[in-house]
């Protein structure tokens, strides 16, 4: 895919860019549709619940087949992304993101810079919660981390 306002190098740097996205609900699944889209090349996925029908008028990702199944969500939506650009590598990871597991599911992506690693770690890594919050920080090359 090419967008006219990056070319060709901005283009580039976002099929060599990677994002994580912990929780795949309304604000996460706007926002992994959106960075499969623009062609960011590597997008991981957290979240541990499950579609349910109550989801769906506001969780853009998901449909009635998939809350039918009770997929994980994380799963429905790697799925449904695929399907929107296959030069992306999505990886679904149903897990609930905590200060026991965040080395390994956050391990080979940069790390966050700002304010989505320090809220993160001050608020729900310190009391072992998962955070509902739609953060934005920046990973290098300068992409939004979101969490």
């Amino acid at each position: 895919m090419l967008f006219a306002g990056i070319g060709p190098e901005g283009q580039a740097r976002l099929a060599g860019s990677s994002a994580v996205i912990v929780g795949c609900g309304a604000i996460g699944a706007a926002v992994a549709n959106l960075l499969v889209r623009a062609g960011v090349g590597r997008i991981r996925i957290l979240d541990r619940d499950f579609v349910e029908p109550s989801n769906l008028q506001r969780q853009i990702l998901f449909d009635e087949a998939d809350a039918r199944e009770a997929l994980p969500k994380a799963v429905a939506a790697e799925r449904k992304l695929r399907a929107l650009n296959s030069d992306v590598q999505i990886e679904g990871v149903v897990a609930d993101l905590n200060s026991r597991n965040a080395q390994e599911l956050l391990s080979g992506f940069p790390p966050d810079t700002g304010l989505a690693r320090t809220i993160l770690k001050r608020v729900s890594w310190s009391n072992d919660l998962p955070s509902n919050q739609a953060l934005l920080g920046f990973m290098p090359p300068r992409l939004p981390a979101m969490a």
